[in-house]
């Protein structure tokens, strides 16, 4: 068991409008270790699940096609859940290669 924070950024441009987003989840994150041995100790092979409450902070510019009028820019604050799984597997002590979906 464990959890974890996660932060990203994206942005995409089109014409006209540029929507910029930032998601923050807050994870409680469950673990199975599988394939225990004196160098894995915490096995070598993790699927795991995990859950919690994630943020969207997400912001627009809406250029105007007309000299004279201004950008509107406008930004939105949601609330939603984020849940993810995935298979970890540790080739090296200090090295993984996980999937998640």
């Amino acid at each position: 068991m464990g959890v974890a924070g996660y932060v990203s950024y994206f942005q995409r441009t089109g014409q006209g409008v540029k929507p910029d987003v930032v998601p923050l989840s807050l994870l409680l994150i469950l673990r199975a270790p599988l394939l225990k041995s004196d160098e894995f100790p915490r096995g070598r092979f993790q699927p795991y699940v995990g859950f919690g409450p994630s943020f969207f902070f997400a912001q627009a510019t809406i250029d105007s096609p007309v000299p004279d009028i201004n950008s509107v820019r406008r930004g939105r604050t949601d609330f939603g859940y984020d849940f993810r799984a995935g298979l970890l597997w540790q080739v090296h002590k200090a090295v993984a290669i996980f999937g998640e979906y």
